[in-house]
This record gives C-alpha cells, sequence and structure tokens, in this order.
C-alpha cells in the first residue's frame, strides 16, 4: 500500500534492529520515530489501529503511533493503553482497569466505528467508549508517526497497521492469533 515509512533520529549503524515479534522490529529511544507523509489511505471515518509493542516501565507518556491528534495509540504513565480519535473535539478512550505487562511482546489494537472506541490487548477486548462528540475522524494533513519526539517510546515495536475500516471482535482476535503461538477462541 506504499505506506513504508522514513526512520528519523535513529542511530546510523542500524543498532535500532532488533528482534521483532515478527523477524525485525525498532527499538526505540529518545527522540525516534518512524514518518510517513500523510496520504489518501491515512484518511479514514473508521478505522482499525493495531501495532505490537514490548514495552519497560517507565514513568512518562509514550505514543506508540498516531496521526497527530486524528487517532493514536498510547500508554499512559502508569503503564495504561490510551485509545484517542478527534472528531469535533479530542476524545481518549483510557484502558486504566488494563496494565500493560512489561518486557513481553502485547498487541494493542484499536476500532472505532462511528459509534464506540474500543481497544484490545492481545486480542481481548478491555475497553468500550462510547463516541460522545459528532462527526467523523478529523483528516488533517499531518504525518503518520510510528514514535514520537516528545512522547518517546521506551521498548520496541514491530507490525503496525492502518484499516480504512472497523474490525469487528472476531477479526481482532483472528489478528492476534495470526501473529500467535497460542490461540483462543
Amino acid at each position: 500500500n506504499n505506506n513504508d515509512g522514513t526512520l528519523t533520529n535513529f542511530p546510523t549503524d542500524n543498532s535500532n534492529w532488533t528482534t521483532g515479534k515478527f523477524n525485525g522490529g525498532l527499538l526505540f529511544g529518545t527522540d525516534d520515530y518512524v514518518n510517513k507523509a500523510d496520504n489518501a489511505s491515512l484518511s479514514v471515518d473508521n478505522i482499525t489501529l493495531s501495532v505490537w509493542a514490548k514495552l519497560t516501565a517507565t514513568a512518562n507518556w509514550q505514543v506508540l503511533t498516531w496521526k497527530n491528534t486524528d487517532y493514536e495509540i498510547s500508554v499512559s504513565s502508569t503503564m495504561h493503553p490510551m485509545f484517542g480519535i478527534t472528531t469535533t473535539s479530542r476524545e481518549i478512550c483510557d484502558a486504566s482497569d488494563y496494565t500493560l505487562p512489561t518486557d513481553r511482546w502485547v498487541q494493542l489494537t484499536m476500532t472505532f466505528d462511528g459509534t464506540n472506541i474500543k481497544g484490545y490487548a492481545d486480542g481481548k477486548l478491555i475497553k468500550t467508549c462510547p463516541h460522545t462528540n459528532s462527526g467523523d475522524i478529523t483528516d488533517t494533513a499531518n504525518a503518520f508517526t510510528v514514535g514520537n519526539t516528545t512522547y518517546d517510546v521506551n521498548g520496541s515495536l514491530d507490525d503496525v497497521r492502518v484499516y480504512n475500516y472497523s474490525m469487528t471482535e472476531e477479526q481482532v482476535k483472528v489478528l492476534y492469533n495470526n501473529g500467535s503461538a497460542v490461540r483462543f477462541d
């Protein structure tokens, strides 16, 4: 789909490449991010956004992937997944009842169907937030990034995916199981 990004602020010796969930992943440090210029395939009304993350505990907010404020998956300073979209104003779906495990791969997925923002961890629904503002997801000309210069990722990321539709719970489970050694129903 021609959505390969450009590595930005990473070491020039390729030491940022690490064992990922699938083949190679990226180990992030201060100010590291992958940049993909805006294009029509990143402008969505409904969305499924997914990323595999292997994070270490941190006291800082981490933006894993986002298109500025259009949509994002981030992690709070207390290691709670945050799933966000902007329509007429910003909405964050805070999965504060779920704490991300550290030092192991976890798949985080967000869906938005125009009615609800749903957050998943390892294929399981962990939070549903009703869409309280009207309208579709804002479509800015901002780049899509993996990582962030202000809210650094502390760990590794792999297999970032953006779909222009909202997956069902069953589809999210299938997406997770495609990369899992253990399958669940």
